[in-house]
């Protein structure tokens, strides 16, 4: 009877439901219980496997890491990331609202550790989410033959609910580049998106890191107005 049970569920696709009634079975716990508790440990087994899977499918869609994980970034008052501030981070709640994020501090510090695991977090609170390295992305913009194809590359970065730039302003920007992280990061605040921005330069010189200075001003302003502006220190 088991097996044909066992087997109706894998023929029809419920293959987590099957697994948890054979773990069911073999736990001698589970003898005296009921009937309905069986049904409800199945059903849950199986919610459990799709919640997995579309977390999955968004951290692929996202191009995010797998080993890196929010609990595993060290906040400290000295370190410029208070336990506090992290927390509030880890809600997303920044992120469905809509919120410009701003992370900078030199080499090591850890700052692109901290924006792949706030990513990471948004993807599981299912949250769609892009991460890039600025340079990589300019450069792509620079390899389109049109100028149709430079605003799709635009436009696919303005529809995620959180966008993590990272390496911003790590080499001189064109006047071109600039008017395109202008276009990208006002599209993405007029649609209420997050923007997570990741940097080794301090804001203060972001200005110089522009050959424009409407493309600098217009960056710089909206930055400085972010939601959350953290320095991290090594």
């Amino acid at each position: 009877m088991l097996d044909d049970a066992l087997a109706a569920l894998y023929a029809a696709n419920l293959g987590p439901m099957a697994d948890a009634l054979k773990d069911w079975v073999a736990d001698a716990r589970n003898q005296k219980r009921s009937h309905t508790a069986c049904v409800q440990a199945l059903v849950e087994a199986l919610l459990q496997h799709r919640l997995a899977s579309r977390t999955r499918s968004f951290r692929r869609r996202a191009v995010l890491p797998d080993h890196v994980a929010l609990p595993e970034v060290w906040a400290s008052g000295t370190r410029g990331l208070t336990e506090e501030q992290l927390g509030n981070l880890a809600t997303c709640d920044w992120v469905r609202q809509g919120h410009t994020l701003v992370v900078t501090g030199p080499t090591q510090s850890g700052k692109s550790y901290l924006a792949t695991a706030l990513a990471q977090e948004a993807v599981v609170k299912r949250l769609t989410t892009t991460y890039i390295r600025v340079p990589e992305w300019l450069a792509e913009c620079a390899e389109a033959e049109s100028r149709k194809a430079v605003t799709e590359c635009i436009l696919k970065l303005v529809k995620p609910a959180l966008l993590v730039l990272d390496d911003f302003a790590t080499e001189l920007a064109t006047s071109e580049e600039g008017h395109l992280l202008r276009r990208l990061l006002d599209e993405r605040q007029r649609r209420k998106k997050a923007t997570l921005i990741a940097s080794p330069t301090p804001m203060e010189a972001w200005d110089q890191q522009f050959e424009d200075p409407i493309a600098a001003d217009a960056i710089v302003g909206r930055s400085i107005r972010a939601f959350c502006r953290i320095c991290l220190t090594v």
